[in-house]
């Protein structure tokens, strides 16, 4: 019985390590600094605690940070003692200097005004680096484990130690603060209190922690998890319409391949180096492709000729001493093939191709080329067979050096001419043993995006990465898909990047640094089917994601937490109970034993229904508790999905189906519409001459024309799968026509305002939506924005000071906290009605947080104190 207890306690610990395990790499994420590139009240700061932590004999802090500006003096944290708070001179501090070692980043430790270690990091690295900092209080000694580097020392510590700790700006007469990240901070105080602070937040002023719900004070606040969703442009020019694209993670560049020269673009200084050859590289510019071995460095280009040589040097190598390329050997045969996949195998000895697309065929072989016979070989694979096709996705696992291959345009003959489908399917590629197998397959007829990059395998949680035009439209947007390599799956995770894909030469390369944990995305484009292409360069922090957890609220993962600490309880008191009822079973008859019986009584077992409890903190009067305390969704409004355009908050449509069809709006269709139907609703319309002059200023009349007609006939293309909507032109003015068949929540707000008693929560329900037209930043869309902002103010007041007039106080709070979230974050008039709904519902506490926020927010954006007392607002001393 004993062992089986030990054996209950063991498991439920190793369940819990997993769970804070899992937890704490929940979600990307991390703090950025603001440093001396701003003014003093415009820098970060991150204080730890709200109070000073004793520490009887040890203290341990962990954080992961790195340098985003190598060239910024600055504190990146310090220790501080409850009695010094003070005082110039923290316990300790550790900061960044940039010029104290030439060609390196010197970072101290100093305590007692002494530099107790000193950490030598490359200028420009901008990897991830662990930090520790062990302090042990009883022998007075204190250790440092950074960047492979371990420095033990002695330590002054008073007799009674009271900590706090502070990141970035601490005060003003020393407000220097590094240009430094942070993520994954840790304290451990003893053996017994553990505090974690992931950094996961998307806005606001609150870090959380997770393990005792703490809520600590960062100000001027950049969250880095934003940076795992949406791209950022870092580099465009122009280049040429083939230009050979790869990523060197040696040399940290991202090489573009011109005719007559080579562009590096570097991603650790995001400078541009430029290399013009000693005479031209071989091969036209219309026909030409690059790769770059990942072993060796060597950049290799080649043509549509390599494709059919055998027995020759088709090829040509970059030689970077010389700055010029070996001359190929000639070959008369070619293959005019685009589309095809060329990768390096395991020991990049060989390059092998698949697929691809020439003369109306598709086609589904893989070859290899030798480069010690200079021979193509057959690549035999047994197993599922993977039908012809082009724009298919492949990458390799580096765990188990297994290749997959993902969808594209094709089909099971390979002869154009028989029509072509989209394949969904995924497959595993052993070429060592040489098997091919098919995984899986997505069984959704409603599905049109294409694969336009290659994979980016993700070993640690079974997934991979593709950049996937988001229908089969030319000019449809891009986004990163996050792919299942278990399981039909998928999801969109990353905002979209605009292309404009009219040649079969235009397409948009993914690369991953596993140095700095980012991904590149490299878009080449002709526009307008221009002689020239013009490259892109986005960038993306590793792993993405999907910026669905509001870390700012509730906390994802203490919240999982909540759920599944408690369910590992129950299940090892109900496992310790069935073992006992089995135990003292073994002496009774054996049929009155029934186990199934005995299992249903374990969890089936009857309880009463929990009662609702109110918070202490909270003492509501029985006349004024009306309303539960509980703020969230109670005046959430659902619209329609069905034949329906959501354009307040984020814009969204819904075909007759229910489908949504979103994706079919690439952001020039979307702001088209935004113009011509608002135009429509407040005005008589708009004229060609004004939609040209917003969407394609400065371009010919021949151009603008021709792109103003192509972009109109796409918005028709979407409203035919819609009833009630068309694109019209009457009296010289382009507008949208529609009728009650097809769900506009803007229109359906004006109707409800009609009778704004009857339809108050709906009328709520849908400015907590917040603004119109989040997502498109023309100036000419501001006036119906403002407009709507004005208007959403004003009346959320008066339905706030209704409520409050009812001793509906819950809700009023509600209303003044959607004002101050989606239209004005200093409005005072909300203020007002917060303050005094929580005031009625004694959530004294509360009141007193939401205002010295208000104070922030108002001296922020203001650039003044805001001057009314609390007193004043809420009659509280």
């Amino acid at each position: 019985m004993n062992r089986f207890i030990l054996l209950i306690i063991l498991f439920l610990n190793f369940l819990f390590a997993r769970i804070d395990s899992t937890l704490a790499n929940e979600v990307a994420g991390g703090l950025r600094f603001y440093s001396q590139d701003q003014e003093f009240t415009k820098r970060t700061s991150f204080t730890l605690f709200d109070d000073y932590q004793p520490v009887a004999d040890s203290l341990r802090l962990d954080f992961d940070f790195k340098i985003y500006d190598s060239e910024r003096f600055g504190y990146i944290f310090r220790l501080i003692e409850k009695f010094t708070a003070e005082s110039e001179t923290p316990l300790c501090h550790f900061l960044c200097h940039p010029e104290f070692s030439e060609g390196k980043n010197t970072l101290f430790f100093i305590q007692n005004n002494k530099k107790s270690g000193k950490i030598l990091i490359a200028k420009n690295d901008k990897k991830w680096i662990p930090f520790s900092l062990r302090i042990n209080c009883l022998n007075k000694t204190a250790t440092i484990i950074c960047n492979d580097s371990v420095f033990k020392f002695p330590i002054d510590l008073p007799k009674n130690l009271d900590v706090n700790v502070v990141f970035g700006l601490l005060l003003r007469n020393n407000a220097e603060v590094a240009a430094f990240d942070i993520r994954n901070v840790r304290i451990k105080i003893a053996r017994k209190q553990e505090f974690y602070w992931p950094l996961n937040e998307i806005s606001g002023t609150i870090a959380h922690e997770t393990r005792h719900e703490l809520q600590s004070e960062v100000k001027n606040p950049n969250w880095l998890i934003k940076q795992h969703f949406y791209w950022q442009k870092i580099y465009q020019n122009k280049a040429d319409v083939m230009c050979g694209i790869d990523f060197n993670e040696k040399t940290q560049d991202i090489v573009l391949v011109n005719q007559d020269s080579l562009l590096l673009y570097n991603v650790v200084t995001n400078k541009v180096t430029a290399q013009r050859y000693q005479g031209k590289r071989p091969f036209e510019k219309d026909s030409h492709f690059s790769i770059i071995n990942p072993k060796t460095g060597e950049l290799i280009s080649y043509d549509f000729n390599f494709l059919k040589a055998n027995g020759i040097k088709a090829y040509s190598i970059y030689q970077p001493d010389r700055q010029s390329w070996t001359v190929p050997e000639t070959n008369a045969e070619r293959e005019d093939n685009h589309l095809h996949v060329m990768f390096w195998n395991n020991d990049t000895s060989k390059l092998i191709k698949f697929g691809g697309y020439a003369h109306y065929k598709f086609f589904n072989d893989f070859k290899s080329y030798d480069f010690g016979s200079h021979e193509w070989e057959t690549v035999p694979l047994k197993g599922d067979m993977v039908y012809p096709r082009s724009h298919a996705a492949l990458g390799k696992d580096p765990a188990n050096q297994l290749y997959y291959l993902f969808g594209g345009l094709g089909n099971k003959e390979g002869e154009q001419v028989l029509g072509v489908q989209n394949f969904y399917d995924l497959y595993s590629l052993d070429f060592k043993n040489h098997r091919s197998k098919k995984l899986w397959e997505l069984d959704d007829k409603s599905l049109v995006f294409i694969p336009r990059s290659q994979m980016v395998v993700e070993p640690s949680d079974s997934s991979f990465y593709v950049v996937c035009n988001q229908s089969d439209k030319q000019d449809a947007a891009l986004c990163l898909y996050k792919f299942s390599l278990k399981e039909p799956t998928y999801e969109i995770v990353s905002d979209s990047l605009p292309s404009d894909f009219y040649t079969i030469s235009d397409n948009a390369f993914l690369f991953k640094n596993d140095r700095l944990e980012e991904l590149y995305c490299v878009v080449r484009s002709t526009p307008d089917k221009q002689s020239e292409a013009q490259v892109t360069i986005y960038k993306l922090n590793y792993p993405p994601t999907r910026l669905t957890v509001k870390a700012a609220s509730t906390n994802g993962a203490r919240s999982l937490r909540r759920i599944i600490v408690p369910v590992c309880l129950i299940l090892g008191i109900a496992f310790a109970f069935l073992f006992f009822r089995l135990r003292k079973a073994k002496d009774k008859p054996e049929e009155e034993i029934d186990a199934e019986d005995q299992v249903s009584e374990v969890f089936t077992t009857k309880s009463d229904q929990p009662k609702q409890v109110i918070s202490p903190l909270v003492p509501v009067t029985e006349k004024e508790a009306e309303e539960p305390l509980a703020l969230a969704h109670t005046v959430e409004y659902v619209r329609p999905r069905t034949n329906a355009i959501w354009l307040i908050g984020k814009f969204s449509i819904f075909d007759q189906k229910g489908r949504n069809i979103t994706h079919l709006c690439s952001s020039k269709i979307k702001s088209l519409f935004f113009l011509i139907f608002l135009s429509t609703l407040y005005d008589d319309g708009i004229n060609s001459d004004e939609l040209s002059d917003v969407l394609w200023p400065g371009m010919d009349k021949t151009r603008t024309k021709n792109n103003r007609s192509v972009t109109m006939n796409h918005l028709r293309k979407i409203f035919e799968d819609m009833e009630g909507i068309a694109l019209v032109h009457e009296d010289r003015n382009w507008k949208i026509s529609f009728d009650q068949s097809v769900y506009i929540d803007l229109v359906d707000l004006q109707r409800k305002k009609e009778d704004k008693v009857t339809n108050a929560r709906d009328i709520i329900g849908l400015y907590a939506l917040g603004n119109i037209i989040q997502d498109d930043k023309i100036a000419e869309l501001d006036k119906y924005k403002g407009n709507f902002e004005s208007e959403a103010v004003e009346v959320l007041t008066a339905f706030g000071q209704e409520f409050l007039d009812k001793h509906q106080y819950a809700i009023c709070n509600e209303i003044a906290g959607i004002i101050h979230t989606h239209y004005d974050e200093v409005n005072e008039n909300a203020l007002e009605l917060k303050l005094a709904a929580l005031s009625k519902l004694r959530n004294y506490n509360k009141a007193r947080q939401e205002y010295d926020n208000f104070c922030q927010r108002f001296k922020l954006l203001m650039g003044i104190e805001f001057t009314v007392p609390f007193s004043k607002l809420t009659g509280i001393e």
